[in-house]
Order: C-alpha cells, then sequence, then structure tokens
C-alpha cells in the first residue's frame, strides 16, 4: 500500500509518498512499474486487477494504455488530473481488462527487459494532493481462448 493519509486503510500502509519532491515541488503524478512472468501464450488475454485507488488511475501493459480508473476521457499527460475524487478508500474489483498486447516473458537467472510489464500512472483529484493511497494486484491472467494458463508475479 503506498499511501500520504493519516486515515484508516483497508489495508497494512507500507510505503508512504512524498508530496512534495526534493526542490520543492508538488507531486501530482506518481508512476507504479512491475513486471511479472507470463508462459502462457502472446496475444489476446483478460488480466484481473484488485486495486485500491485514491483518486484516479491510468494502467499500461507494454508501454499501451489499457484500463482507467476515475479518469477523463482524451489525451492523459503528466499533468492531467483525476475526474472524481474518493472520499472512502476501498479496493475495487475484482475486475476484468481484456488486452492484445500480452507477451510472453521469462526469468532465467536475473530481470530481463523481455518481460511483460505493466505500470499504473497514479494521480489525486486536485493539486495540491492533501491525501492519497494506492494499491493494485494483478490477481489472474487467462489467455483467451487457452484456459489453464497462468502467470507469476514478481517481487
Amino acid at each position: 500500500m503506498f499511501y500520504n493519509t493519516t486515515s484508516v486503510l483497508p489495508a497494512p500502509k507500507n510505503t508512504e509518498l512524498p508530496l512534495i519532491d526534493s526542490g520543492g515541488t508538488r507531486i501530482i503524478t506518481w508512476y507504479f512499474r512491475a513486471p511479472f512472468v507470463w508462459a502462457g501464450p502472446s496475444g489476446n488475454a483478460e488480466l484481473v486487477f484488485n486495486s485500491l485507488v485514491d483518486d484516479g488511475a491510468v494502467y499500461y501493459l507494454n508501454g499501451v494504455e489499457i484500463h482507467r480508473q476515475n479518469m477523463p476521457a482524451g489525451t492523459i499527460q503528466y499533468s492531467t488530473l483525476a475526474s472524481a475524487g474518493v472520499a472512502t478508500p476501498a479496493y475495487s474489483g475484482p475486475f476484468p481488462v481484456t488486452v492484445n498486447n500480452l507477451l510472453v516473458g521469462m526469468i532465467h537467472g536475473a530481470y530481463s527487459e523481455e518481460l511483460p510489464t505493466c505500470v499504473v500512472k497514479f494521480v489525486p483529484l486536485h493539486t495540491p494532493a492533501v491525501t492519497m493511497s494506492f494499491n493494485t494486484q494483478l490477481a489472474d491472467i487467462t489467455a483467451k481462448n487457452r484456459p489453464g494458463t497462468g502467470f507469476v508475479p514478481i517481487g
């Protein structure tokens, strides 16, 4: 759980995030990157997420946007803020996201740049952010038309 709030959250708080960078500038966007092992076929799949987002997030797989949560339509930039606020953070999901760009990725002794990677851009409703909390779990992957395949999260 990434956070900057004194509120009670539905999971243990792990990593407090700063609201101001070392130069004194307000931070309005955080990016989280998580590679994972996928031994199933490349191509079409369904990813299943469980997430707690206070306030908005954009999900990317291998550099391609795949899902938005409380974010406006249109082009997303570093300065784009959430379109809705979350008064009481709670988990949403599990929710499925269908993708067509899943890549096969395996680890052979060390980290590989070839691993499929999920990146989430996390943003507040307004700036300056007063509180924030974020946690996302990639709970499952199912290859379309190929049941019984799975994945291994890293870290």
